[in-house]
């Protein structure tokens, strides 16, 4: 039925874009009807040599079209007796279904097939939302029956049937900001994940055509059901502030009798989790997070006994920015799962399959990819328990730095803020000149994280380094400093060779404004996140301080005058304050606002700019300003983006920043 009403001319075009097979090698599948008209054209051309379609094209309407050669936007309406009539009639329905019966079997019989063994069309994923950027898809999951899709963005819940792509919205009467959304096994119920009014991400139970929601479990990072719907699984803290995500929990599909199951180790953090087809383990994806080079390992632990099998351990499950990547299960025991293409920061990820022997939790042969999508990642997959159709949420990152103009109090710009990078690879901000008159970016654009210098006044990057991250100037401006293989380096301000300054493995590096105190670095042992002072031209890190760090992350500036650090972690809503010179610890909570990953301090040192994820006064991340008390303004926030790295200028006039927009949309692989 999808071909009806389409011509010769439409048909060949659409499936003779690959080299030709000769049909006589498809002659089995081919109807007896259709093999006579296409044996027809064959006479007049040696069997071995297959024609052009421009050549057999006129051929093909010769045999099936009444004007004999003439098609029919070249006729002209002429009155038909009833004879004609019919006997048009006739004629025109059997070029219907010979154009039908030959794209039919032309598709059938290359269908799914290796493009590099010849008469293949590829997989081609067909786009299922189409939504803006600022309305842009957190969320999706296809029904177990394939019939529809429900999926999450800014307005709420929707539920698109796809056999005639229709879009409605579920009216949910309880006030909840939704993320991410799974299909009860057997039902039409809803299973949302999503913050209310107190800013706690919970799962919801909610009908596919609305309602009250009726919660079903609370401080959850996501969520997965047992193939016969009667227990849920779930990623979870420890208590209702902690966002860490070290427990694992299996309850009731009503969230009833729930258990601990699992605990995470002290370096690690349980990201993604998915029942096995025979419900006798869940795997999870565990974040590998106290190790310098962070990873992501594929675990099944078993329901019975608890034990922990080793699936998978590899690089390209990670992806910067997204973390673990998504895998789903399906079919006796198949796993369909996404990989990273090439280094994380290029922002590709694709959907691949995998046979995995459940007994022996081992991999079966060689993974099968199933899309070839560059520039995007994968978010979210969901697939049918016959493993027919893949749902995937596929997300566009990419950061640039932006600038914007601060009022004197720091707490709002006061002119639209502008970009100081237009290209489309990964940029984000370093430290500012000594004089405020540009600064250090870290740019991804020749297949390394490059050090460039941006003027304000003056378009255009100029190369400073390649290679090296967290870039900064010495106090006086006389070099620059940066992390590279092995430890820290530096390069004279204005060109010359790098040499290795410190040997060691850090995460971050800054500099205070005055050239009176050392630079500091940091690094994370274990579960101390540990402070090295060292002077900018001689090197010799010597340890200053250390205070806790908490998976995932943990994020630290310097004060302008070098004497205090300040840390956030993003498993809660408070400021750390590190004294230097007593080693005593202050903090500041952020009065509604949690889940800090970067933060800077103000020129004047007396608060701080910090990026905020889900919280209880918005449902969007925001970039914020923070005074000692804890008071919060917010200076930027748009649905959908991330602000992060914020770098205050030394005069306090200018706030850098990293903007980066997450564009989700929904797509269907099948036919594979």
């Amino acid at each position: 039925p999808v071909f009806m009403g389409t011509t010769p001319q439409m048909i060949l075009s659409a499936h003779m874009t690959e080299p030709p097979q000769p049909v006589t090698k498809h002659r089995d599948t081919v109807p007896a009807a259709l093999e006579s008209v296409v044996m027809r054209c064959l006479e007049k051309r040696p069997a071995d040599r297959w024609q052009s379609a421009e050549e057999l094209l006129p051929q093909l309407e010769a045999l099936a079209t009444p004007s004999g050669g003439v098609t029919p936007t070249d006729t002209r309406p002429m009155p038909a007796t009833a004879a004609k009539r019919t006997r048009t009639a006739w004629i025109g329905g059997t070029a219907v279904l010979l154009s039908i019966a030959l794209a039919t079997t032309v598709m059938l019989a290359t269908r799914g097939k290796d493009p590099e063994q010849g008469g293949a069309l590829p997989v081609v994923p067909s786009q299922l939302t189409a939504n803006p950027i600022e309305m842009s898809v957190s969320g999706a999951a296809i029904s177990p029956d394939a019939r529809y899709l429900a999926f999450t963005d800014p307005r709420g819940v929707h539920l698109l049937t796809l056999a005639t792509n229709t879009t409605r919205p579920i009216p949910i009467e309880d006030p909840i900001t939704p993320w991410k959304v799974w299909w009860y096994p057997h039902t039409d119920d809803l299973l949302v994940l999503g913050t209310d009014s107190t800013g706690i991400q919970s799962l919801w139970s909610v009908s596919m055509f609305g309602g009250a929601a009726r919660k079903v479990s609370s401080s959850v990072m996501t969520a997965a059901f047992a193939p016969d719907g009667e227990a849920i699984a779930v990623i979870r803290a420890a208590n209702t502030r902690d966002q860490s995500f070290r427990e694992i929990w299996l309850m009731g599909p009503n969230g009833e009798n729930p258990r601990l199951f699992a605990t995470a180790e002290p370096e690690e953090s349980f990201w993604r989790i998915s029942w096995t087809p025979d419900a006798a383990a869940v795997a999870v994806a565990t974040w590998e997070t106290a190790t310098a080079r962070r990873g992501m390992r594929l675990d099944l632990l078993f329901v019975g006994d608890g034990r922990r099998r080793a699936l998978l351990s590899d690089a390209t499950l990670f992806q910067r920015w997204t973390g673990p990547l998504p895998f789903a299960w399906c079919g006796t025991s198949q796993l369909v799962l996404s990989r990273r293409d090439g280094p994380s920061f290029q922002a590709t990820s694709n959907v691949w399959i995998q046979e995995v022997d459940l007994e022996t939790a081992e991999v079966k042969g060689d993974a099968r990819r199933l899309s070839q999508w560059t520039g995007a990642n994968v978010r979210e997959v969901s697939v049918t328990p016959d493993c027919s159709r893949i749902v995937v949420l596929q997300v566009r990152n990419q950061a640039d730095v932006l600038v914007g103009e601060l009022n004197s109090s720091g707490t709002e710009f006061v002119a639209p803020t502008r970009k100081l990078t237009v290209d489309q690879r990964e940029d984000v901000p370093g430290g500012w000149s000594p004089d405020g008159t540009g600064l250090l970016i870290n740019s991804y654009r020749s297949g390394s994280p490059d050090v460039y210098y941006r003027s304000l006044a003056f378009e255009g990057l100029e190369p400073v380094q390649r290679g090296g991250v967290s870039p900064v100037y010495a106090p006086d401006g006389s070099t620059v400093l940066y992390l590279g293989p092995g430890g820290i380096w530096t390069i004279p301000g204005r060109g010359g060779g790098a040499r290795l300054l410190a040997e060691g493995v850090f995460r971050q590096l800054r500099c205070p404004t005055t050239a009176d105190r050392p630079c500091v670095a940091s690094a994370i042992e274990g579960n101390s996140y540990v402070f090295y002072s060292f002077d900018p031209s001689r090197g010799e890190p010597r340890e200053i301080a250390r205070t806790e760090h908490r998976a995932p992350f943990s994020g630290f500036d310097l004060s302008p005058d070098g004497t205090k650090a300040a840390v956030v972690h993003n498993d809660d809503d408070k400021i750390v304050i590190v004294d230097f010179e007593t080693g005593e610890e202050s903090s500041v909570t952020v009065e509604g606002w949690s889940m800090f990953e970067y933060i800077a301090w103000t020129a004047q040192g007396d608060g701080f700019f910090v990026d905020a994820g889900f919280a209880t006064a918005s449902g969007y991340p925001v970039l914020l300003h923070v005074d000692m008390d804890g008071r919060a303004h917010v200076l930027r926030r748009n649905p959908s983006e991330w602000h992060n790295q914020p770098k205050a200028s030394p005069d306090g006039r200018w706030l850098a920043f990293a903007s980066m927009p997450f564009h989700g949309n929904v797509w269907l692989i099948e036919g594979f």
